[in-house]
């Protein structure tokens, strides 16, 4: 079924090619050497606070770096102060972080777990700086009373996700798609899982963890073994993996996809339901004015209700999802399912396992 390969090299360019267009139209590439050129004086009855941004990987990547990026415009048009650098590798990291504090930047954020460990490190070396990363924290050590981390309480999007599966699904089987095979993977999964189970009873909910975020051919097998097994609804969490699991179900014509973190819909609007869209702009956003008006709490997670950071897209905030594929009824179930979460009278499992 999976042999001929080189059929498949167009869908994969196909959906790359309008992943990166999306993105270029949203902020343009910069090569390494620009990385630090943008740049906004505030005035005198501006924010005070001067945020730095740097990025592991390219603001035109069309998802976690682009989105952390656009934090970043806000806060300029608003007159902060602000500059970035991207593609920063490990190695790197203190010396650009090292730099950004020397030139007064009162807040430095990482774009990402990388920074995790160096930003332990550093914080403590600066305190009249304050430090964020776009990650969860470390598991064991204190942190340092100037730096914070993000919990997005990520299991709500698989619970989101699974949910709207469900009410979908005319096979009342679904599946997931996972990239890395780790423990906030698993727990995206249990969620899909329970989200799925319960809004709609007697559904499967399939699932498979790839093991690799970076594999479009894997994501596409695992897509087309859940429709072969009956599922007509498929969410994934796994960047470049998930594109292969777009272009099986885009293949098929037998199932609906569910897109994760950025829009996606647009790759191929009729095969999909929605998008379920993390806003790590707004975490960018939140955590500078946090700081301006010294709000900022370090030493631990910053955890904000989920529906701040995860909600649903398919063309825009106003446009939660493609109703040619999700029903009126669908749509109101679905309203009650968040009302519920929001209200915490639906309880999503943490679980890791």
């Amino acid at each position: 079924m999976y042999k001929n390969k080189k059929l498949l090299a167009p869908i994969y360019l196909m959906l790359v090619f309008a992943l990166l267009l999306a993105s270029c139209a949203q902020a343009p590439a910069q090569t390494p050497s620009q990385a630090e050129s943008e740049q906004q004086t505030s005035t005198e009855s501006g924010p005070k606070t001067l945020v730095a941004l740097i990025m592991p990987g390219s603001i035109a990547d069309g998802g976690w770096n682009t989105l952390c990026y656009k934090g970043l415009e806000q806060l300029k048009e608003e007159g902060f102060k602000t500059a970035y650098t991207e593609n920063v590798t490990d190695a790197n990291i203190a010396s650009v972080t090292e730099g950004y504090v020397n030139d007064g930047y009162s807040l430095i954020i990482g774009g990402g777990w990388q920074f995790v460990t160096s930003f332990m490190t550093l914080a403590p070396e600066f305190p009249d700086t304050s430090f964020f990363v776009v990650s969860t924290g470390p598991e064991e050590g204190t942190i340092p009373s100037n730096l914070q981390f993000f919990d997005p309480s990520a299991q709500y999007s698989g619970y989101m996700a699974g949910a709207l599966a469900a009410l979908i699904s005319e096979s009342h089987i679904v599946g997931f798609v996972g990239g890395g095979d780790n423990g906030a993977q698993r727990q995206l999964h249990n969620a899909f899982v329970q989200g799925a189970t319960e809004t709609v009873e007697g559904t499967t909910a399939l699932g498979i963890i790839t093991g690799d975020y970076n594999d479009a051919a894997k994501g596409r097998e695992a897509a087309l073994t859940m429709i072969g097994n009956g599922a007509d609804v498929i969410w994934h969490a796994a960047d470049i993996t998930g594109l292969g699991v777009i272009s099986g179900t885009v293949e098929s014509k037998k199932a609906i996809a569910i897109g994760c973190y950025s829009d996606q819909t647009a790759m191929a609007y009729s095969a999909f339901a929605s998008s379920v869209y993390e806003d790590l702009g707004y975490a960018v956003y939140s955590r500078a004015h946090a700081v301006e008006d010294g709000t900022f709490e370090g030493g631990g997670p910053w955890m904000p209700p989920f529906d701040q950071i995860f909600y649903f897209t398919a063309g825009g905030k106003d446009t939660p999802y493609n109703t040619a594929n999700v029903s009126a009824e669908a749509v109101e179930k679905m309203n009650q399912v968040l009302d519920d979460l929001k209200s915490g009278k639906i309880e999503v499992t943490t679980s890791m396992d």
